[in-house]
C-alpha cells in the first residue's frame, strides 16, 4: 500500500473516529462519577496492568521490544476508544446488570454504533502501524472488548428477578443466538484490522490454506472451549442428590474471564502448533461454544429442578453463567495469545536446534 494512501487513510480514520466519539460522548454525556460510567474501572486498570506485564515479562518475552511497544500502543488506543467511549453505548444502568441484548440493557441501534467504533478503531490501528500490523490491531480491539466485558454484572443476577421457568428457558435460547451478534462485532474488527491487505491477497491465502486442518481446528477449538470453560470457570460445587450429582455456584467475573481466556488460548496454541491454523478459526468457534453451552442450559427439566430446589445463583454447568460477550471477547483474546505463544515456542525450538 502506498505511503501517501496509508497516511490519508489514517487521517480519515482519525477524523471520523473523533466525530463519532464526540457525538457519542455528547449524546450520552455522563459524569465520570456516575455509576453507569465509572463502575468497573478498577477491573480495567488491573486487566491493563496485567496484560502489559505479561507482554514484557511473560512467556513471549523473547519477542522484540519494538513489537511489544506496538502492541502496548495498540492496546492503549483501543482501550481509550472502545473501552471508554464505546462503553457509553453498551453500559447497563447499574453494575449489577448484565451486558446483553436479551436483557434489554442495551439497544440494537447502540450495538450497531458500537460496531462502527470498533471497525474505525481497527482501521486506524491497522493503517497507523503499517504492513504486517494486523495482529497488533486485532489484539488491541479484542482486549478493549474484553475490558467492556469485565465491567458488567453476572448473568444469574438478572435471572434472579425472573421466577417463571418458561421465561428463563426463552432467555437462555436467546442468549445462545446472541453469541453470534458479538462474534459479528469481532469479525468487523478483524475486517478493519486487515483493511490494508488486498482482497486478492486474502483470497490467495484462503486458497492455499489446508481446508481439512481448518475443519479439524474448528472442531478442536469448540471441544476445548466447552470443556475448558466448564472446568476453569467453576464456582463452588455442591453435591445435592443422586439424580443430579452436583450443581455449581455462579463464578465471579474474574474467574469467568480467566477460564475462557485460558481455554481458547490452549485451543489456539494446539491449532497452530499441530495444524498451522490461523487464530481466526478458534475465534469464530467461540460463537458456537456460546450456542452449545446456552442450548444445554435452556433444558426445561434442568431449569425446573434448579428453580424448585436452589437459589438463582446456582447452575448445572459453570458455562451456563458465562455471558455471550464474555465468551466471545475473551475467546478472541485468548485465541490470538495462544497463536502468539505457539509462534514464540516455534522460534525458541528453531533457535535451540540451530545452537545444537
Amino acid at each position: 500500500m502506498p505511503k501517501a494512501f496509508r497516511i490519508a487513510g489514517v487521517l480519515t480514520s482519525v477524523v471520523i473516529l473523533a466525530v463519532v466519539s464526540y457525538m457519542v460522548a455528547i449524546a450520552y454525556s455522563k459524569s465520570v462519577y456516575d455509576t453507569e460510567y465509572s463502575f468497573g474501572l478498577s477491573k480495567v486498570l488491573v486487566a491493563y496492568a496485567t496484560a502489559i506485564l505479561l507482554l514484557f515479562f511473560g512467556p513471549v518475552s523473547d519477542i522484540s521490544a519494538l513489537i511489544k511497544i506496538k502492541v502496548t500502543l495498540a492496546v492503549s488506543i483501543a482501550t481509550a476508544t472502545i473501552g471508554f467511549i464505546g462503553w457509553l453505548l453498551i453500559s447497563p444502568s447499574s453494575q449489577q446488570e448484565s451486558i446483553s441484548l436479551v436483557f434489554e440493557t442495551l439497544s440494537f441501534s447502540n450495538i450497531l454504533l458500537f460496531a462502527l467504533i470498533v471497525f474505525l478503531t481497527a482501521v486506524f490501528l491497522s493503517l497507523t502501524f503499517g504492513n504486517n500490523s494486523q495482529e497488533f490491531a486485532f489484539c488491541g480491539v479484542a482486549f478493549a472488548l474484553s475490558v467492556c466485558a469485565v465491567r458488567g454484572g453476572l448473568l444469574t443476577v438478572n435471572l434472579g428477578y425472573i421466577g417463571d421457568v418458561g421465561e428463563i428457558h426463552k432467555i437462555y435460547q436467546s442468549l445462545a443466538w446472541e453469541g453470534f451478534a458479538w462474534l459479528g462485532i469481532v469479525l468487523v474488527a478483524f475486517a478493519g484490522s486487515h483493511i490494508n491487505i488486498g482482497v486478492s491477497s486474502l483470497r490467495k491465502l484462503w486458497l492455499q490454506a489446508d481446508k481439512k486442518n481448518i475443519v479439524i481446528g474448528f472442531v478442536v477449538s469448540v471441544v476445548i472451549g466447552v470443556l475448558g470453560t466448564n472446568l476453569l470457570t467453576l464456582g463452588a460445587r455442591v453435591v445435592v442428590d443422586s439424580d443430579v450429582f452436583s450443581v455449581v455456584r455462579q463464578a465471579y467475573t474474574g474467574q469467568i474471564c480467566f477460564g475462557v481466556l485460558v481455554s481458547f488460548c490452549g485451543g489456539a496454541y494446539l491449532c497452530r502448533h499441530f495444524l498451522r491454523v490461523h487464530y481466526i478459526v478458534p475465534t469464530i468457534a467461540s460463537g458456537l461454544v456460546v450456542f452449545i453451552t446456552m442450548s444445554f442450559a435452556s433444558s426445561t427439566s434442568n431449569l425446573e429442578y434448579l428453580s424448585t430446589n436452589l437459589p438463582s445463583s446456582f447452575l448445572l454447568k459453570p458455562s451456563a453463567g458465562v455471558l455471550p460477550i464474555q465468551m466471545v471477547a475473551f475467546g478472541s483474546l485468548g485465541s490470538i495469545i495462544g497463536y502468539w505463544l505457539s509462534y514464540s515456542h516455534q522460534e525458541w525450538q528453531k533457535e535451540n536446534l540451530s545452537k545444537g
